[in-house]
């Protein structure tokens, strides 16, 4: 299992009365910062601060080699200002813990969207009681409290919304790049910024030069996170984004295995363009089979998860890979998760919007182009949708999804997220990335292979992060091709037959087929089950839906997967 820990600010007594019971599932205690006392397991790395204080996780400097000394690192810099200097000059996987000069204690979570360091915590009065893992608050107990009702209509009506409320009453989430301040009372600051790499002195001129810093910053996270991974199994999916990452592997030693997914339907066989990147690493290629009869829209949940994540398609696909890693004996996960995000895969008139607006009517003209090359639309069309996205009040990042919802149930407002403040003023493409990553936050907790072996999503490291993002949108659309510097990034060592590739593979055949297989049962979990005892179901539709034997032109049926995976993760709640 990834890294766990268990910390308490403000009880003392506490601590040393769970100390036994922790140590009997392997987090001992460490050491006392202020008022916060850690109980940590044995293998998360801790690093020791100049001036009192810990970081537990792994830390790296600008140039992705292991930090080992923080003291020596970081000496001569105060305490306050510790979080800012490390998420401006190093990066990694990460929960700082202070000591503050008013007594209190502070959490500062890394800046990564996907990082692999939650942290979950409960206010209390005069302190807190922060985790790794809902698992933990729940087995201490230290946390009784039940669903947390009005989070999940939020989550229902809001499924892209990544926000920092639970799906259990009293837990909240440290959101990435966030400090939390416990003392008196608890408040959050943000410690980092994506605007701060959009603003205009930090944006890319050059597409030559944008493609260097890109390839540099995913080449560093990528041998970063295979630094100390062992044996590796790589997940290909066929496409660009986990193809970049494979070959940036390409120097390394070390034991490596690659695995690709093939289902019984159209479009999801990507064995084709996976075996060329494990010709490339000279490494296997394990063909792993996704079973229609093994998915099911209601399985027993591997791990707690703070809110319901993981569904149909993703326990088939997590539990073949998992039995693919224990078959081969591998022990860490390495995945190109995140790169539609982090690089630029658009679907809207937005690039050529940013252009106009930031280098004038030739710049702009020349992305309306490329953006009619690229959706295969004309030129008048894609102008038209230009001048939209130009003049037209912005649409709401996220709009209610009211789909098979009672139409008397309440509906909460979205819940705000620190990356979106200011968004209404920044460019349209940069609006719609930066909203990107903030669903990327997601990700990991709908891979429950992440809680049992290591999972690295590069990707979505800080630097790369960071990389991408002073890379303009209008670049990444150039010669209407999608990820366009991504491609001239590693073109003179990726198969062309990938780097010329403009299709995706997609498991939506093969989900379309479990729904047909399971519509019957499907009906009955949902019309038996908690969410209609809590009025949020509009039952005529549902009944209308699923008593109809045709199939839902409209992908209907995803929909219906997110209200079963809300369902399934309801029942197995207390």
């Amino acid at each position: 299992m990834r890294y766990r820990y268990l910390g308490l600010i403000g009880d003392p007594a506490a601590a040393d009365a769970l100390t036994p019971k922790l140590a009997a599932i392997g987090l001992k205690k460490r050491l006392d910062v202020g008022a916060a006392a850690l109980l940590v397991s044995d293998d998360t790395p801790v690093l020791h601060v100049p001036a009192g204080g810990l970081l537990l996780g792994r830390l790296f400097d600008g140039s992705g080699a292991r930090v080992e000394n923080l003291r020596r690192l970081a000496t001569g810099i105060e305490q306050d200002a510790l979080p800012t200097w490390l998420a401006r000059h190093c990066w990694g996987e990460y929960l700082l813990v202070l000591r503050a000069a008013d007594g209190g204690v502070s959490l500062t979570r890394d800046p990564a969207p996907a990082c692999s360091f939650p942290c979950i915590y409960v206010p209390r009065q005069q302190g807190a009681i922060f985790a790794s893992d809902i698992a933990l608050m729940r087995d201490v107990p230290l946390q009784a409290g039940g669903i947390d009702w009005e989070t999940i209509t939020r989550c229902l009506a809001y499924p892209q919304a990544k926000m920092d409320r639970t799906g259990i009453e009293g837990l909240r989430e440290l959101l990435p790049g966030s400090t939390l301040h416990v003392g008196a009372t608890c408040r959050i600051t943000q410690t980092w910024s994506p605007w701060t790499f959009t603003e205009a002195n930090q944006r890319h001129t050059d597409p030559r030069e944008a493609a260097a810093d890109v390839r540099s910053a995913v080449t560093r996270a990528v041998m970063a996170a295979a630094s100390d991974a062992g044996t590796l199994l790589l997940e290909l999916s066929g496409g660009l984004d986990s193809s970049v990452v494979g070959i940036c592997l390409k120097e390394r030693s070390d034991p490596l295995v690659c695995s690709t997914l093939r289902a019984p339907t159209p479009g999801a066989d990507e064995q084709h363009y996976a075996a060329q990147i494990a010709d490339r690493l000279g490494a296997p290629l394990h063909i792993a089979e996704l079973r229609l009869d093994a998915a099911h829209h209601h399985f027993p949940l591997p791990v707690r998860t703070p809110l319901p994540r993981v569904g149909a398609l993703q326990q088939i696909i997590d539990a073949t890979v998992q039995t693919v890693a224990d078959q081969l004996g591998t022990d860490t996960f390495l995945t190109g998760g995140g790169g539609d995000a982090v690089f630029a895969y658009l679907k809207s008139a937005a690039p050529a919007a940013d252009a106009f607006r930031s280098r004038g009517m030739a710049c702009g003209t020349a992305a309306i182009r490329d953006l009619a090359t690229l959706h295969g639309c004309t030129r008048w069309k894609a102008g038209k949708l230009t001048l939209a996205k130009l003049f037209k009040r912005p649409r709401d990042l996220l709009a209610p999804d009211t789909r098979f919802l009672a139409s008397h149930a309440v509906l909460p407002p979205p819940a705000p997220h620190p990356w979106l403040d200011g968004a209404d003023d920044a460019l349209p493409g940069d609006r719609e990335r930066v909203f990107a990553l903030t669903v990327t936050q997601m990700f990991r907790d709908s891979a429950p292979r992440a809680k049992v072996r290591h999972m690295e999503m590069p990707l979505l490291s800080q630097p790369v992060v960071e990389a991408c993002l002073r890379v303009p949108s209008w670049m990444w659309v150039a010669g209407g091709r999608n990820r366009a510097i991504a491609r001239d990034a590693f073109a003179d060592v990726l198969p062309e037959d990938i780097v010329r590739r403009r299709s995706k593979g997609s498991f939506m055949s093969y989900i379309g087929m479990v729904y047909d297989r399971n519509r019957r049962d499907m009906r009955a979990f949902l019309l038996d089950g908690k969410l209609h005892a809590q009025g949020l179901l509009d039952t005529v539709e549902l009944r209308r839906v699923l008593d109809d034997d045709r199939p839902l032109r409209d992908r209907g049926f995803i929909r219906l997967f997110d209200l079963c995976t809300a369902e399934n993760w309801a029942r197995q709640q207390g």
